[in-house]
């Protein structure tokens, strides 16, 4: 993760709806600097600072109070800047943005603590929904070859203290915290010894602020985590009833295999469906890519595993042509599920399939699709590196080095560019060479250098609609959860 640099721009930041403009010495002096920005950066030249120029004057305009624009020029993909953008912003202590709202030109993420508190009002320290009204939205613009993305940021949290460690007590729990849980869950540890594990796993990562809850769960999240497991666990008579009835009945013309679930045999529960209209539109559309993911929570109240296959219609929207719902995640049950619908759709053979890196998911596409490319959503190898970076096993983590990571993560995006293989392997030996913590080496050798054609340039050379990564699928599941079924699991 590095940082973007804002263009020396006279134009670039406003306040209160009115442009700021820098005089010459002003201007002169942060182009000098941004001349000795190192090669992780990304320059522009007069005519980017020209084209930064006429978009933020337009754009002047409309800024509400207590808003301020930051402008960039953009080479890359939209969704890897905004990650990028909103861990910089959580890293450099200005708030976390999560919440999602997408708008007709722009995407927009409000402050986690944006939700408006219900009843009798609470203190920061009790409760997360503090009404902030803290925001950040991005837009991108081109034209004439130049892309230009725009940051409006209101930074001014309201109802709660970002400097304050106290509030840290009722945060989110870290996603990667709360995998960490749900496997301490799997091998059968007590709730006091999760506590402590989990403990000792934020200490080794660098975490030691004992209050913020997003390292350190509750007793509460530990009995919320194990409720959530058992009701994953215990699929009682009557729900294999009431889906066994559903499944016969008005969903009979539409399944392709269903498989109920049997804890005495240890059959797990899998449902192939397939409408006639999804097939129809798999035979249209399903012989460039195939964008394929899983998401595991928000759909069914059992966390079984919702497989979802889409493509893009010719209007570019995203659009399924099939999903699996599977009880037990592993390789044979994913098989019997591609293997079902390779058979109902014998017309169908892609030329490529994009995933996560979920070698359950890999190994089965390319024994039954052998002449489909297989290929890596990119914005979830960066996060992955990201991710890696951060732990202390990395020998870079903390803030004192994040012009070292940042180092790393340019040269990842180096090989993401190489369009030959002789490139791809240049570009390695020189990230050999350029970087001296060996563990990042090793970590990238081990890891991502084997298996480059599946997210480098060169491994893409075909037609696979300009598609990096697998923000399609992403964007229906979130439909899924909150525009139909409202944010309530099913």
């Amino acid at each position: 993760m590095w940082r973007r640099p804002q263009a020396p721009c006279r134009w670039n930041i406003f306040s209160r709806g009115k442009p700021v403009r820098k005089d010459n010495k002003e201007f002169a002096r942060e182009a000098e600097m941004y001349s000795r920005v190192p090669n992780a950066m990304v320059k522009t030249t007069e005519l980017d600072q020209i084209f930064l120029e006429e978009v933020c004057r337009d754009k002047s305009r409309c800024l509400k109070p207590g808003v301020t624009l930051h402008s960039y020029i953009s080479n890359e993909d939209d969704d890897l800047f905004i990650a990028c953008y909103l861990i910089e912003l959580e890293e450099d202590g200005k708030g976390i943005y999560w919440k999602r709202r997408l708008n007709r030109n722009s995407i927009q993420f409000y402050c986690e603590r944006h939700g408006k508190p219900k009843g009798k009002l609470k203190s920061a320290t009790e409760t997360r929904a503090n009404a902030c009204s803290a925001y950040v939205t991005f837009q991108f613009i081109e034209h004439g070859g130049r892309k230009a993305a725009l940051v409006f940021l209101k930074s001014e949290h309201h109802g709660h203290n970002i400097k304050d460690s106290s509030e840290n007590k009722v945060n989110r729990l870290c996603p990667e915290v709360l995998s960490y849980i749900n496997n301490l869950i799997e091998q059968g540890k007590k709730p006091s010894e999760i506590m402590v594990s989990c403990a000792r796993w934020a200490d080794s990562h660098g975490h030691h602020d004992y209050v913020d809850r997003r390292f350190y769960p509750t007793p509460r999240d530990i009995k919320y985590a194990l409720e959530c497991h058992s009701a994953k666990q215990h699929f009682d008579k009557n729900d294999a009833i009431s889906v066994d009835k559903l499944v016969k009945t008005k969903l009979k013309d539409s399944i392709l295999y269903y498989q109920p679930l049997s804890r005495a045999n240890n059959q797990a529960l899998i449902i192939v469906y397939q409408s006639m209209e999804q097939r129809q539109r798999a035979k249209a559309y399903g012989q460039d890519i195939v964008f394929v993911d899983a998401t595991y929570s928000g759909v069914t109240a059992y966390g079984f595993t919702f497989y979802c296959l889409l493509v893009r219609d010719t209007f570019g929207h995203g659009t399924p042509i099939a999903f699996f719902v599977i009880s037990q995640e592993n390789e044979k049950n994913i098989h019997t599920c591609f293997e079902k619908f390779k058979i109902t759709n014998p017309e169908v053979s892609p030329r490529a399939f994009m995933v996560d890196k979920d070698y359950k998911e890999i190994h089965v596409i390319s024994s039954l699709y052998p002449m489909s490319d297989v290929l890596l959503c990119w914005f979830h190898v960066l996060q992955a590196v990201q991710r890696w970076l951060t732990k202390s096993e990395s020998d870079i983590s903390g803030l004192a080095n994040q012009d070292k990571r940042k180092a790393v993560v340019k040269y990842m995006s180096a090989m993401k560019q190489c369009t030959t293989e002789e490139a791809f392997q240049e570009m390695v030996d020189e990230m050999e060479s350029e970087i001296p913590f060996q563990k990042c080496v090793e970590y990238l050798r081990r890891n991502w250098v084997p298996i480059g054609h599946m997210w480098a340039a060169f491994g893409r050379r075909f037609y696979h609609g300009n598609s990096e990564t697998n923000n399609l699928i992403e964007r229906f599941f979130l439909g899924i959860k909150y525009q139909f079924l409202h944010g309530y699991a099913n």
